[in-house]
């Protein structure tokens, strides 16, 4: 018999929302959220709780549940406990879990690299762009910004610094800015600057250079560009 509509809506709350808890766990701790669509959203949701029901019923069969367990689950024939138990599962720790795994994949350097060159798979196919990048990790360096009004704008990018990781927020704090000479060049630190921010929108162009070893003297940070 086919469930009534009440039932079939509970059905399909239950079936999308472990995939999207999973997606705000990630949104939360390392995925930035990209201007996806409604309708994308729920098919990430659903596809992220297709492997979490798939973990469980992968688990039911190592458990040797027969299918009249899993029928008797779906009629609210078992005890309180199941299901207290199947829905901590289903919407905490496996949502919790693989959204700590894909974190921790993410952050991972030499493994996933290793892998990816055993799969043939390139490291830049889950790099949204050369600006993240760039900015992923610990970056200190000196950066040079050109803008919409053509003018340059220079400063230090290290721990304080931020750059945006999604397509439309790469804007960028500069924790300090430096003031230029006349050729556009490095010339010392502003003095009292505590940073400088830039939207996204008024960038052309980001120059990045290796920041000068501690102790090198105005005319060597003031040389030029090689």
């Amino acid at each position: 018999m086919a469930p009534a509509t009440g039932t079939a809506l509970l059905i399909l709350v239950a079936f999308v929302l472990p995939g999207f808890i999973t997606l705000v766990a990630r949104e939360t701790t390392y995925v930035v959220r990209d201007a996806v669509t409604p309708f994308e959203r729920l098919l990430l949701s659903l596809s992220y709780s297709a492997r979490i029901y798939g973990i469980l019923l992968t688990a039911a069969f190592l458990l040797r549940a027969s299918p009249g367990d899993i029928a008797a689950l779906y009629r609210g024939e078992r005890p309180l406990g199941d299901y207290l138990l199947l829905g901590g599962a289903a919407l905490l720790i496996l949502p919790l879990a693989i959204s700590e795994l894909g974190r921790r994949w993410s952050q991972s350097r030499d493994l996933r690299a290793r892998l990816m060159r055993t799969l043939g798979i390139s490291p830049t196919h889950t790099t949204r762009s050369g600006w993240d990048h760039f900015f992923e990790g610990d970056v200190e360096t000196l950066v040079l910004l050109t803008l919409d009004d053509e003018r340059i704008v220079g400063g230090y990018f290290g721990r304080r610094s931020m750059a945006g990781y999604s397509a439309d927020t790469q804007d960028i704090f500069l924790e300090r800015r430096w003031e230029l000479n006349q050729e556009g060049w490095f010339l010392r630190p502003t003095p009292s600057s505590l940073g400088v921010w830039v939207p996204h929108k008024h960038i052309v162009s980001v120059e990045m250079y290796q920041p000068q070893p501690p102790g090198s003297s105005e005319k060597e940070m003031t040389g030029g560009r090689a």
